[in-house]
């Protein structure tokens, strides 16, 4: 299967920055005194992680299932992604009039875009109830989410420089 260009430049930004949090990870993963030393940075790494290869994987996935459906248009999307689409009507007016070649970038970028926005959302409403280390958590997390956000808006900017 060959990926569109914001696919391979999404999946190329988030897998450096899983790599950047692996290699910290499983460096203190081989020395436990360094790692017991250091258990916070590890723990945040990981939550941080957490975010960033749900978003990965989100995007992955949704890409390898899309179709186009015989009336010529679809999502492309799994269907609790095009749920999350469909709650945002403009989103779908954007995807509905993209250059038909693009269709499934659109649905995948403002999809998974609306998707981190909910997951963001969510994380900040637990935030405010949160005790000290729990708040920690939940920042990492927002952390990870805002990071994937901001590796899918490069890729899909660099893809409409492609495109114009």
């Amino acid at each position: 299967m060959n990926n569109s260009e914001f696919v391979s430049v999404a999946l190329k930004l988030l897998d450096n920055e899983i790599e950047k949090i692996s290699y910290l990870t499983d460096q203190l993963d081989k020395s436990p005194d360094e790692k017991k030393k250091n258990i916070a940075v590890y723990k945040c790494a990981k939550y941080r992680y957490a975010s960033l290869i749900n978003v990965r994987s989100s995007l992955w996935h949704n890409y390898r299932c899309g179709k186009i459906s015989d009336s010529g248009y679809s999502h492309h999307l799994l269907l609790p992604f095009d749920e999350i689409l469909k709650k945002h009507k403009n989103l779908v007016e954007i995807c509905k009039s993209a250059p038909v070649g693009r269709q499934q970038d659109y649905s995948l970028y403002y999809s998974i875009i609306a998707f981190s926005s909910e997951m963001i959302s969510e994380l900040k409403t637990k935030l405010k109830s949160s005790d000290d280390w729990e708040a920690i958590e939940l920042k990492e997390r927002i952390k990870g989410f805002e990071t994937a956000v901001s590796c899918l808006d490069k890729a899909w900017k660099d893809g409409e420089e492609v495109v114009q």
